[in-house]
């Protein structure tokens, strides 16, 4: 079936759309103490706490607010309700590499050289990101999950926290680079990735944060009895029954 223009416009969108609506959320910085000094809170605003949320190979429109008819998804709706939900936005490289770095760097793929899923690891490790330039003036930065721009998961320039699968890693009991150490982590990737990013946001600080979180998207895998592999990722996401 041949997609409309406008289908293929919306299609064309899917990345952009959620990571622009739903996926960057600025939170204002919290303390435990009364704040009474002006200048103390307008620095607070000045530098807010970033969390950017990146949803690996989500289609524009598998979220509530833009209409699906059975996904329900209340958290991000409400992201996309109380804050700025962008209906017409479009990605130059519709391609996982190329636009991860574009969304790092707001760079087109000609310019940070990322053009392609290839192993581009030297050139990823070169790449001028904006969390580089939040490092350099005191944010404490961390990215979790999926890098994939080569298969090389050691630590980039400009994140305190490292915390990433080699190439598109796996779904149960993923390996990772933490820190520059490799872990063995038991359990499935996007509940580990959920708790995280938890923990380095709940970390008591005095400076502002920035977390980077990009969810995994993987095909379902096999082991030894086929379907088992895929009963037990179902049931894990959507809490059904397998025998």
């Amino acid at each position: 079936m041949k997609l409309s223009d406008q289908d293929q416009t919306k299609e064309l969108s899917s990345r952009i759309t959620l990571s622009a609506f739903t996926c960057i959320c600025l939170l204002g910085q919290t303390s435990c103490g009364e704040q009474s000094s002006v200048s103390t809170e307008h620095n607070q605003l000045a530098r807010p706490n970033i969390v950017f949320v990146l949803i690996d190979d989500l289609r524009w429109d598998e979220i509530g607010v833009a209409g699906h008819p059975y996904i329900q998804t209340p958290n991000i709706d409400q992201v996309a309700i109380s804050g700025a939900y962008f209906q017409n936005s479009f990605t130059t490289t519709a391609l996982c590499s190329p636009s991860r770095a574009s969304f790092l760097t707001g760079q087109y793929a000609h310019t940070h050289g990322i053009t392609d899923n290839l192993a581009r690891n030297e050139q990823s490790h070169r790449l001028n990101t904006f969390p580089k330039m939040l490092d350099a003036v005191g944010y404490d930065t961390a990215f979790i999950g999926k890098w994939h721009m080569g298969n090389d998961d050691t630590p980039r320039p400009g994140f305190d926290t490292w915390a990433v699968m080699k190439g598109q890693g796996e779904a149960i009991n993923p390996e990772f680079n933490v820190n520059g150490e490799r872990k063995q982590i038991q359990g499935y990737v996007t509940d580990i990735l959920t708790d995280m990013a938890t923990d380095f946001i709940s970390k008591p600080r005095s400076d502002p944060f920035f977390a980077l979180r990009i969810t995994q998207s993987t095909a379902p895998e096999r082991d030894a009895t086929g379907r088992r592999q895929f009963c037990r990722i179902a049931k894990w996401n959507c809490g059904i029954h397998c025998s």
